[in-house]
């Protein structure tokens, strides 16, 4: 035995650089710890920080003034306390300055270290190394430092940690100022580490809070680099034994910071966490101990292990070095073999940086800025280097080289030649097939270069890893780092788009980012991605198809590992030429193994050689070439290493296989005591059941209510788990795949956790938890401000994740577990009713907050996936006339919930980002009055808000109604995600529409007939085809880019560009296919797409390129559809459709007319539609066909993700179709002819143009629960993908509404339609009390007005017909209606105005003036303007008797009965009086200051009104189009008039002040109110701004639902003067009350 208390001396002084520690270490004051030494510092914090600082930081007030700089017994140099004597200092120590440095070094020292003696051989400072560099020409002009802290074994105990030692690090950095002589500040050059053991930790801790807090950027970004010398990174098996022993000797006590360096303890867990992410710019250099350091008498260990002591990152270099743990860092001569690596690799890291360079603090925040923004733009919730660390971890030194030594695999390698694309190996599960997916991945990396590989782990425990878009999210972002080219291009497009990806689908991402980006970038050398577990993701066959189709300017190459099931053995059989399939042998991975089983064994048993191999031996052979059954094995063998015949006995006992070692895992779970047994199989329920791993806090909160608080959770954990879960980075996770398989398996045995009744247990703990009401306060208080980036990376709620762990996981993942509860449960169903009435708005405030709304969406989707098993359940049962009426309530109730989650982020989504807690206020009123959301939150105490006159009790599926144009015809449309386009064929104009708001963006004129128009993959750029010229444009900017003529007299029948944005592909009606080359403007023919048996003459009628522009479809009228490939000879043969029904038909017989080809995305097969409205399927590599005849389409297109096809038929009718079996998912009713569609790059949406209109369509069926449904052992009839179709009728023939005016007394408002009709309608519900009367019913009323005394009301149609009513109020609200007159004009009214006494009314149209007598029913003058001047009139605000003439120059005055100018008219106008007025002589004209902004069209003043207090004249001022039905605000101008410069007195002194920073925020301008404008901001919130205040203090009311924002209808909303707010919605008027509170 050892004698314990020698032995302890002997571990303490292992770990101590000093033998006798200084005794100024040891001194103790109240005021701070014992660490902190009395010298003044060199870089002293300031006054005004000095009270920030932690107390351990502030020194003692008595030292301040020591500041002398003299050589002492040391050497010469300078301390953060003072000048150094031989006493080891604290703090931040200048050991050497030199007038022209270009780099800092800064030596941190390990557990009780010095800041000199640990860089000293045999602590004697005369061999103090790092003042050696300064012989070496490459480190001379090095300034260096030593940094020392009281790491101390001996002594009293000490709260201190590694994150106290890396802040005062970091503060003496930043306040570092030279001490007595001139030194640059630390931050002004490159900072290279060099830490010895405990030293590494705080160094990279320092770093991860230099990255988090700003104050510390200019110094991380000039971190470069960092030397490890045996830093336990993982931590060293000897801390705990360590601590105890300082626990039990008289003269010490237990450390935290010793703690802190236990294996895998949660400290270092959470740094290698939080660093690996950060740390790639980085050079990393780790030096391990290759000798075992004296520990006791005879006893040698190593302290720190070679796998702790390498962090086995890409980007690092490890190597060993002879010494033991303490020599690791000390040098006897300059000769030293170990002084010399260390040197020398100091000197290789410095050669990699630009010390010339002056930018390198600026360009290395950018990186890090760089990484923040991609992971925001790509939705990336975890470094993908976290998974490549843990699975290269486990390796061990030279395992896994049998892989590069297969002739299979370097073939794959080659950059050139016809090497397959995919390499593709297979194996047994629990083989380590990830192991080796890491190994091949680091081998690439190292043989390339790091940029030319990413790599992707799919990990069944994580939910969100397993899909596609995820994976290729994630080797984007991997690749955008390395990148800049298409890291820049990526940002830009984020930029000028605001597109994200990370909810969007796998389709959109590969379009977008992949074949639109990535593929069209050159790039040196191969690319390869690495992807493991191929089999456990979402979609494998998806993954696959969309890489055997990649076409790039380099070559990609694809490494994938998987176990084999049906699914993947179809494909490896269908893709022979471009895989190559490598099976994982046992012999293989035998010698790996072996070598595995043998360190372990040797480690662990100091026995016999010949012993420890035939154990080895023993358990390879049982091991199957499992290294999961080897790990376990020899888990399990552990606890009988007693004598070898327990060994013996045990390693006979081990079962054979993972079945059988798992059943015996689990009798040992199942033996425990009834109580720990419950826990353990709650524990292991809860880690298999979870959407992704769950933390140590989350899971404590989860269990604590049940079993208590726990005292150490992960040791609970790990003791009665039976092996099954592991602790990593403080997450609990299955050990493998396959033992959740184990667990849940039902197929031969009793499940031994039932996976239905765990995620019920989980469900209702987490709607438990939710639904509590204090979580709205909690919310209420949390700030929702900032970016929505901002909000996605560090979101609000983040503040209390310390104090409620489990808020997250249950926010994100409560609708996960409910959608995988039994379908027969009832608990659920109660639980999720109370939260959906109670508590739902608090749990989308959160949401909002979080930045993230698709969890709502996703919510939605699995609320259908548990109300479809629950109706199958019932079906199957055919037992539903039994549920009780209250559950069939209760289902009813979240059915209708599942479609409001959807509508509300659909309509509601970019208003809750910007204002979550909008949610409790203003969204319920303005949802439909049948919805769950109105019915249970709409009522709420306080919210007075309401909505009326919208007669539809269900939501909408239309979202905007668009006009491009009046006589206009939308020919095309084509979305490309932020924004889509129409085109306007006849003149050549495509209009750019925002889709998030569905407002006209800008216009881009071809100025011909264009027929055809096609967007780039990214979306950024459009090509249009006219009758001369070919135009490229770029769509954010509206700019032309390219113009090319066409040099061929052949119509242009297609056109796509092509596999760069340089070229454009057109296919001509002569046959030929050709390249446009933009920038050159060659016309280069390719091919012709002639079948040269044809030599009829007949033109194509179709031509259609393929997704990847590989091929084209052709078709002629009459002829079979043909499929010629681009790339091939000239001499091919085509491919042809040719229908069962024609095939015996002779050559020159009538075929069936082909009329639509549509290609499916992946380009594997075509729809074509025939002229009598079949459709056939048509794969045209193998040649089958099916045929579908019940579609009846006349349109069609295919979705970007190639699932739905949407159809309108000869009515009008759009009908949705899913793949493949063409099953109706949707059909929407209308009755007007379809010209063209589009789907959205989501395909959550769709578009429609008929004649003038582009109808826009969110109908919620579009967001279907079957891809939710993931593989939870149900019974395969539990997973059919057949949905019940949904029927919609759109009422397109309702009458729209065309004018609105509004009474004075906040009862009633009158509107005129698109039939020539105007009604009554009463103010309360919106009801029609009767029609006043009618124009014809082929005219439009366009103008309406309405006396404040509401006694005449008067309108005007677009044929220029002007009627006038007095009405007079009746009895009961009925109202009587007397004709004044009915006149025609030669042109449509702009403008009524009635005057204040109500004897006269002004008609105002583009060149004449009238003004009419309504007593005595006649004309009373008239006056023509010989130009359309854009002029507006208004009642002067101070004399009823005078007329304002205001225009976009200058402001008159005329006399309101003769229209007699005060002032001379800006040209001589023809004046004819009817009746007795005279003319009065002309005058000067009245002039305003005009507007100095340039104006270089016709310009108009659209809208003017006065302030209540009379005080201002409002207008705004729009472009004049020509037209008086324009609805475009681009170019608004607002402007003021004072009128208290309208003093005839003072002539040439009115007053105009343009309102320039306000119109920056106004979308449309709605009216005055009070004393203030209003108007409808960017964000489309219903705003007030008061006069004469800061323009950017305007106050929002409430905002419009997205189906509110048709252009055609805001321009007649209105607010009137008692705060009602009315606004035209599909032929109804929307009247919103109490909305505005000033």
């Amino acid at each position: 035995m050892v004698n314990l208390r020698k032995l302890g001396k002997a571990l303490i002084a292992s770990n101590a650089d000093e033998v006798e520690p200084s005794a100024s270490s040891n001194v103790v004051t109240e005021r701070r710890p014992p660490y902190r030494h009395d010298r003044t510092a060199a870089s002293e914090p300031t006054e005004n920080i000095l009270a920030s600082l932690p107390y351990h930081l502030v020194r003692d007030e008595s030292t301040r003034g020591c500041s002398n700089f003299e050589r002492v017994g040391l050497r010469r140099g300078y301390t953060s306390h003072g000048p150094i004597t031989n006493e080891e200092p604290y703090g931040l120590n200048l050991v050497h300055h030199a007038e022209k440095h270009n780099i800092d070094l800064i030596f941190v020292h390990g557990l009780g270290g010095s800041s000199y003696k640990t860089w000293s051989w045999n602590r004697d400072i005369d061999y103090f190394w790092p003042e050696w560099l300064l012989s070496d020409p490459h480190l001379a002009s090095s300034r260096i430092f030593t940094f020392g802290y009281n790491a101390n074994l001996k002594g009293p105990s000490s709260n201190l940690n590694i994150n106290e030692f890396a802040k005062d690090l970091l503060t003496r950095m930043m306040t570092f100022s030279g001490g007595p002589m001139p030194s640059p500040n630390i931050g002004t050059n490159p900072i290279v580490f060099v830490a010895h053991s405990m030293g590494g930790l705080i160094v990279k801790r320092a770093f991860i809070l230099a990255r988090s807090d700003d104050k510390y950027s200019k110094i991380v970004s000039q971190v470069h680099g960092m030397l490890f010398l045996s830093t336990p990174h993982k931590g060293s098996n000897y801390a705990h034994t360590l601590n105890n022993i300082l626990k039990a000797a008289p003269s010490s006590s237990q450390k935290i910071y010793v703690s802190e360096l236990e294996l895998n303890s949660t400290s270092l867990q959470d740094i290698n966490e939080q660093f690996r992410t950060m740390c790639g710019d980085l050079t990393l250099v780790s030096f391990y101990e290759s000798l075992k350091t004296a520990i006791g008498p005879g006893i040698k260990r190593f302290i720190v292990e070679k796998d702790s002591g390498m962090l086995g990152y890409p980007q690092e270099t490890s190597s060993s070095l002879n010494a033991d743990h303490h020599t690791v860092c000390k040098f006897k001569t300059q000769e030293d073999p170990n002084y010399i690596d260390v040197r020398d690799m100091l000197k290789w890291m410095t050669s990699k940086l630009d010390l010339s360079a002056e930018v390198t603090s600026q360009q290395r925040p950018s990186i890090v800025n760089h990484m923040k923004r991609l992971e925001e733009i790509l939705g990336i919730q975890e470094s993908p280097s976290h998974d490549f660390n843990l699975y290269r971890s486990e390796a061990f030194e030279g395992s896994c080289r049998w892989v590069t030594k297969k002739s299979s695999f370097l073939e794959w390698t080659q950059p050139s030649g016809n090497a397959p694309k995919i390499y593709w190996m297979t194996g047994p599960p629990a083989t380590g097939k990830s192991t080796v997916a890491a190994f091949v991945a680091d081998y690439l990396q190292s043989a390339f270069l790091e940029s030319n590989c990413q790599y992707h782990f799919v990990r069944s425990a994580h939910q969100f890893k397993r899909t596609a878009s995820y994976c290729l999210r994630s080797i984007a972002f991997q690749f955008a780092l390395s990148n800049e080219s298409f890291r820049s291009r990526l940002m830009a497009m984020n930029e000028e788009s605001g597109i994200t990806f990370r909810s969007e689908k796998f389709t959109l991402v590969w379009e977008k980012l992949f074949v639109g980006l990535m593929f069209k970038i050159p790039f040196s050398g191969p690319l390869f991605w690495v992807i493991d577990a191929l089999d456990e993701s979402e979609s494998p066959s998806t993954l696959v198809n969309l890489f055997r189709n990649i076409q790039s300017l380099y070559p990609i190459r694809i490494f994938l590992t998987s176990r084999v099931n049906q699914e993947l053995s179809t494909i490896l059989r269908s893709s022979s030429e471009m895989i190559i399939h490598e099976k994982l042998l046992s012999t293989d991975t035998l010698p790996d193994i072996k070598a595995f089983i043998h360190g372990v064994v040797d480690s662990a048993l100091p026995c016999s050689n010949q012993f420890r191999e035939d154990m080895v031996n023993q358990v390879l052979a049982k091991s199957s070439g499992s290294f999961l059954w080897v790990k376990l094995a020899l888990n399990t063998l552990k606890d009988s290493w007693h004598t070898e015949e327990d060994v013996r006995r045990a390693l006979h006992d081990v079962p054979l296989g993972m079945e059988s070692l798992y059943t015996k895992m689990i009798a040992g779970v199942l033996d425990h005591q009834p109580r720990l047994r419950n826990m353990a199989l709650k524990m292991l329920s809860w880690v298999a059941c979870a959407f992704r791993p769950l933390r140590l806090a989350e899971l404590e909160v989860a269990l604590s209510a049940q079993f208590g608080d726990f005292v150490s959770l992960e040791n609970t954990v790990v003791q009665i788990c039976g092996y099954f879960v592991r602790v990593e980075n403080s997450r609990i996770l299955l050990i493998h795949a396959t033992a959740r398989q184990f667990l849940f398996n039902r197929a031969t045995r009793t499940a031994i956790i039932g996976f239905h009744q765990g995620h019920e247990d989980i469900a209702l703990k987490c709607l438990d938890f939710l639904s509590d009401d204090k979580w709205r306060l909690v919310f209420a208080q949390t700030s929702g401000g900032g970016s929505i980036f901002e909000r996605i990376k560090k979101p609000p709620l983040a503040t209390f994740e310390d104090e409620h762990p489990f808020l997250w996981y249950s926010l994100e993942n409560w609708a996960y577990h409910i959608s995988h509860v039994s379908s027969d449960s009832r608990a659920p169903v109660h639980a999720l009713v109370t939260f959906l009435k109670r508590h739902c708005l608090s749990w989308i405030h959160a949401i909002a907050l979080s930045g993230d709304l698709q969890h709502v969406v996703r919510a939605s989707r699995y609320l259908k996936v548990f109300l479809r098993r629950r109706r199958r359940k019932a079906h199957q049962a055919l037992d539903l006339e039994s549920l009780s009426n209250a559950k069939n309530e209760n289902l009813e109730l979240i059915r209708h919930w599942a479609a409001d989650l959807i509508r509300i982020v659909g309509k509601f989504g970019t208003n809750l980002a910007d204002t979550p807690n909008s949610i409790y206020r203003l969204v319920p009123p303005f949802c439909p009055k049948g919805s769950q959301i109105w019915q249970d939150y709409s009522q709420l105490s306080g919210n007075s808000l309401s909505v009326e006159g919208v007669s539809s009790a269900n939501w909408d599926d239309c979202l905007a109604r668009l006009n491009v144009g009046e006589d206009e015809t939308a020919s095309k449309i084509l979305c490309t995600g932020p924004l889509f386009l129409t085109l306007i064929g006849s003149s050549g104009t495509i209009v750019v529409w925002h889709a998030e708001t569905c407002t006209e963006a800008r216009r881009m004129v071809h100025g011909e007939w264009v027929t055809l128009m096609t967007a780039n993959k990214s979306g950024t750029l459009v090509a249009s085809a006219g009758l001369h010229t070919f135009r490229v444009w770029d769509i954010k900017a509206g700019t032309e880019l390219y113009r090319l003529p066409k040099r061929s007299h052949a119509r242009t029948m297609a056109i796509s560009f092509g596999l760069t944005d340089t070229e454009l592909l057109v296919g001509r009606d002569d046959f030929s296919i050709s390249c446009l080359g933009l920038a050159s403007q060659e016309d280069k023919r390719i091919c012709v797409a002639k079948d040269s048996t044809d030599d009829d003459g007949t033109c194509p009628r179709l031509m259609v390129f393929s997704p990847d522009v590989n091929k084209v479809a052709v078709a002629c009228r009459g002829k079979p559809v043909l499929v010629w490939d681009v790339t091939s000879a000239p001499s091919q043969q085509p491919r042809k459709c040719i229908r069962t029904e024609d095939r015996d038909r002779d050559q020159g017989d009538a075929w069936n007319a082909p009329e639509i080809v549509s290609w499916q995305p992946d380009g594997s097969s075509i729809l074509i539609l025939y002229q009598d409205t079949t459709i056939v399927e048509w794969q045209f590599l193998e040649d089958e066909q099916n045929e579908y005849s019940h579609i009846q389409a006349r349109e069609m297109i295919v979705s970007p993700d190639g699932n739905y096809l949407l159809t309108s038929d000869v009515h009008g009718s759009l009908s949705i179709w899913t793949f493949p079996k063409f099953n109706l998912l949707y059909r929407l009713h209308y009755d007007e002819l379809v010209r063209d569609l589009a789907f959205s790059p989501d395909g959550q949406r769709f578009y429609d143009t008929r004649g003038s209109m582009c109808n826009v369509w969110e109908p919620d069926a579009l967001v279907r629960p079957d891809e939710m449904e993931q593989d939870d052992t149900s019974s395969n009839s539990e997973l059919s993908n057949v949905s019940d179709p949904v029927f919609s009728l759109d009422d397109n023939n309702r009458s729209q509404i065309t004018a609105l005016a509004c009474d004075a007394a906040n009862k009633y408002y009158a509107c005129g339609n698109d039939e020539g009709v105007v009604y009554l309608h009463e103010m309360t519900q919106g009801r029609r009390i009767r029609k006043c009367f009618a124009h014809s019913s082929t005219v439009s009323v366009i103008s309406l007005a309405w006396s404040i005394s509401g006694r005449y009301l008067v309108s005007g149609d677009d044929s220029g017909r002007v009627i006038a009513k007095r009405l007079e109020s009746k009895e009961a609200g009925k109202w009587a209606v007397y004709p004044t007159f009915d006149i025609r004009i030669s042109e449509t009214v702009t403008q009524f105005l009635f005057h204040p006494k109500e004897h006269a009314l002004l008609i105002s149209t583009p060149s004449t003036d009238r003004i009419w007598n309504l007593k005595r029913k006649e004309e009373l003058c008239r006056r023509r303007w010989p130009l359309q001047l854009g002029r507006r009139w208004i009642t002067h605000p101070l004399q009823d008797d005078v007329l304002l003439w205001v225009d976009p120059e200058k402001v008159f005055k005329y006399r309101w009965m003769t229209l007699d100018c005060l002032s001379n008219a800006p040209e001589p106008g023809e004046t004819t009086h009817t009746a007795s007025a005279a003319a009065s002589p002309m005058k000067k004209p009245i002039l305003a200051e005009t507007s100095s902004q340039p104006r270089e069209e016709a310009e108009r003043v659209n809208w003017i009104s006065r302030t209540k207090n009379r005080r201002y004249v409002v207008f705004e001022i729009l472009p004049d189009p020509g037209h008086s039905r324009a609805r475009s605000t681009q170019g608004m101008r607002i402007e003021l008039l004072s009128t208290s410069s309208l003093d005839d007195d003072v002539p040439g002194a009115i007053v105009r002040r343009s309102l320039t920073d306000l119109a920056k925020n106004v979308a449309r301008l709605i009216g005055s109110y009070q004393d203030r404008i209003i108007f409808l901001d960017q964000q489309c919130w219903i705003c007030t701004w008061a006069i004469d205040t800061d323009c950017s203090k305007y106050k929002r009311h409430f905002f419009l639902p997205r189906d509110w924002l048709s252009p055609s209808t805001l321009q007649l909303a209105v607010l009137n003067s008692h705060g009602t707010f009315l606004c035209p919605k599909n032929g109804e008027v929307a009247i919103v009350k109490n909305g505005v509170k000033l």
